[in-house]
């Protein structure tokens, strides 16, 4: 079954991935009247959650599943009974190199080869060590979601191959970006007395040395006025 849902007069679908938000499931089709409490379901849960031994994730999560919909007062409604839990001790940076080297056991490769590479839409800062802690401290302020901020070298190209688009500075990142065929832009915005004298002193068209070499704008250059959210976006 290509979908993710099991069943014909009950549908069991499930929803959801440890490195998110949550994971869950749905089952349609249970008749009204049965017994049924979060307590039914924990007990099970129990066995597996990650944590507890050496040869599971390390990852410590309670896996506490929260019944939404489909009961009442410990019985089925006939409803859908929607079940939920939500993950706690979960980044997905975590799981980068796992998208090339797929772990036995796991659905890894089938998932990377079903969502064709978008099983994870994460955005990625790569920054130096000293500034690391800056762009966190904005990226809370601003209760991004989905953001993750790296200074590791050694995963760098990595992400790149496995990226879909890239914003950068002018600089040399702007080549590793071509050389890994990722759609790009190129940003840059400073002091404005600054960026007069700059262009006084400076008689180029262009900013990004790939633009600068072949003398046209091949990668879209946002400078100044230009960088701003609506035109980036």
């Amino acid at each position: 079954m290509s979908g993710n849902s099991i069943g014909r007069r009950l549908v069991l679908t499930s929803f959801g991935e440890s490195h998110g938000k949550c994971i869950g499931a749905v089952l349609d089709g249970c008749p009204a009247g049965l017994e049924l409490e979060e307590k039914d379901i924990q007990k099970m849960l129990d066995l597996r959650k990650p944590g507890q031994s050496l040869v599971s994730t390390q990852r410590k999560e309670g896996d506490i599943v929260e019944i939404l919909t489909g009961t009442f007062r410990g019985y089925t409604t006939g409803a859908p009974i929607t079940m939920v839990i939500w993950n706690k001790d979960q980044k997905s940076i975590a799981y980068e190199k796992l998208r090339t080297e797929m772990r036995p056991g796991h659905s890894d490769y089938t998932a990377y080869v079903k969502y064709k590479k978008f099983n994870d839409f994460t955005f990625v800062f790569h920054a130096t060590d000293e500034n690391k802690n800056l762009i966190n401290v904005k990226i809370n302020n601003a209760d991004l979601e989905n953001v993750e901020v790296i200074s590791d070298e050694n995963i760098k190209k990595q992400i790149l191959n496995d990226s879909i688009f890239a914003v950068s500075k002018s600089g040399t990142i702007s080549l590793e970006i071509c050389n890994a065929k990722v759609p790009s832009i190129i940003i840059y915005k400073m002091n404005f007395l600054n960026f007069l004298i700059v262009k006084m002193l400076v008689k180029i068209k262009f900013a990004n040395i790939i633009n600068i070499i072949n003398n046209k704008e091949i990668i879209p250059e946002l400078i100044q006025k230009e960088c701003n959210a609506k035109e980036i976006y």
